[in-house]
């Protein structure tokens, strides 16, 4: 089944989230859809097939949602806009593509692939105590990604360049039992929420206030 994950939040921010398993081939991708002649003429432009499902995924989940392709459009430095929602953001890996609606609130999300090279890179993005009491190595990898993943989508909320993901945004320590932790800048605070499955990561994040 295409359409693999969708919740809604039950507190006080509303948003929406869905992941698109893409098992489909291209013209399977495209049925139900109407592009607009931008997105026709991106879609020309992408040279990997992997790329161009991806963004036909995306558009999928848009319907899910009830919003069309042509609703959804992007500043100059590609951050993602839709048409009567609050924020939108956006994320793919491989076979899935994921979508976040915040309809009051600054949304983002990530999704990513549970790769071993992660824990060679890590210094530049964590701390070295995130995972240091954890032994097995598929946990450490995991929980690195999970790190990566909040990050990343507080990233896509802020798009702030030249923000640091080491220095500028910190991560409170959680459990991966937990499935949910916080993180903070400078001036604003967070809440994320994770899963994982089939060797990935899922992220979704919110802005929860503004620090002075």
């Amino acid at each position: 089944m295409p359409l693999f994950k969708s919740l809604s939040s039950k507190s006080i921010q509303e948003y929406k989230v869905a992941v698109w398993r893409i098992s489909e081939d291209e013209s399977e991708l495209r049925k139900g859809l109407s592009l607009s002649e931008q997105s026709e003429k991106r879609l020309l432009q992408m040279k990997s097939e992997s790329q161009r499902k991806a963004f036909l995924a995306i558009r999928q989940l848009l319907e899910v949602f009830g919003y069309a392709d042509e609703s959804l459009y992007y500043n100059d430095c590609g951050k993602p806009f839709l048409k009567e929602v609050h924020s939108i953001s956006i994320s793919h890996a491989q076979q899935y593509a994921a979508l976040a609606l915040g309809f009051n609130c600054e949304v983002g999300i990530d999704i990513e692939r549970h790769r071993e090279q992660i824990e060679r890179i890590a210094h530049k993005f964590s701390g070295s105590g995130a995972v240091q009491q954890l032994h097995d190595h598929a946990q450490r990898i995991e929980k690195l990604t999970i790190i990566w993943g909040a990050k990343e989508s507080i990233y896509k909320i802020l798009d702030r360049r030249g923000l640091s993901f080491k220095k500028d945004i910190r991560v409170d320590d959680f459990q991966l039992a937990s499935k949910h932790s916080s993180a903070w800048t400078d001036d604003a605070r967070f809440h994320f929420s994770f899963d994982t499955f089939d060797h990935h990561s899922l992220v979704h994040t919110y802005k929860t206030k503004e620090l002075s």
